[in-house]
């Protein structure tokens, strides 16, 4: 196995078992890539290919593009699949050059970054140039106010070598002196308690919506089953039996059927599936 280098998948920030294109509905397509053992395998790999690469060489974009590809499901991207790996691409590059110039992004400036995977051509340019005009925003203010520590510093040390007096305490050899006269008294801590947890409420069944599988929508109730154990979210019938299907495939031929059963999760929450008499 090969070394890695950096950690790919955290710098990149995305599950990457799930599609990162962009739904008819402007979100991240997130359908669970993982019904294919051997795409599973292959996404893996080439995470690891990625890690072991130096992320400062031009190596790192042809298997990025590789691994942009691979995350991108068949199911909704058949039409646009180039320009959906080429808009993943330029969201990872945003956060490939952050990691290589060492910066440390505040959390509202990387979440522009990663939000890039919904956006398209201009919108790119734009989030890429705001991103980097913040950070550059930062960095002189981080600067003017070290100078300004800088000049206080300066000014204490003009008079250090007054004698200590009243109320002076030494640390660690420097002179510091204690203001006792505007010491004022702590207030006594509150100890709050805590109230007991509220019993969670049971699922409700969400509104018809897209299928997350097939992304048609929804017409009747009864050509859907919905998840009973957390997000209340539908799923055609005949979609749900292919996933169903698919859970079961990763499972090992030896288990039994009883526990076999406990594999198969929501397309939405991941939760075990609950079946109506449960």
């Amino acid at each position: 196995m090969e070394a890695p280098i950096w950690d790919a998948e955290v710098v990149l920030g995305i599950p990457l078992l799930r599609c990162q294109g962009t739904a008819p509905d402007g979100t991240t397509c997130r359908i669970f890539l993982a019904t294919s053992p051997d795409l599973c395998y292959r996404v893996w790999q080439t995470l690891i290919h990625l890690s072991a690469i130096d992320p400062n060489s031009n190596e790192i974009m042809s298997v990025m593009r590789e691994l942009a590809d691979l995350v991108v499901c068949g199911c909704e991207h058949r039409t646009n699949r180039a320009s959906e790996v080429a808009t993943i691409m330029s969201s990872w590059m945003v956060m490939v050059q952050f990691y290589r110039s060492g910066a440390r992004l505040p959390a509202i400036l990387v979440s522009q970054a990663v939000s890039i995977s919904m956006r398209t051509g201009e919108d790119v340019m734009d989030v890429m140039e705001n991103v980097l005009r913040n950070l550059n925003d930062d960095g002189s203010d981080d600067g003017s106010s070290e100078s300004e520590e800088g000049e206080e510093s300066s000014g204490g040390s003009e008079g250090s070598d007054v004698s200590m007096g009243d109320g002076a305490v030494d640390v660690l050899g420097a002179n510091v002196v204690a203001p006792v006269a505007n010491m004022i008294p702590l207030a006594p801590a509150v100890h709050h308690i805590r109230s007991p947890p509220r019993p969670s409420a049971p699922p409700v069944r969400r509104p018809l919506d897209t299928c997350p599988c097939c992304r048609d929508q929804i017409e009747s109730e009864d050509d859907a089953v919905w998840c009973r154990a957390q997000c209340g979210g539908n799923i055609h019938r005949v979609c749900f039996q292919e996933w169903r299907n698919s859970c079961l495939d990763e499972v090992e031929r030896w288990v039994s059927e009883e526990e076999r059963l406990r594999y198969i999760t929501c397309v939405f929450c991941r939760r075990r599936w609950l079946n109506e008499w449960e």
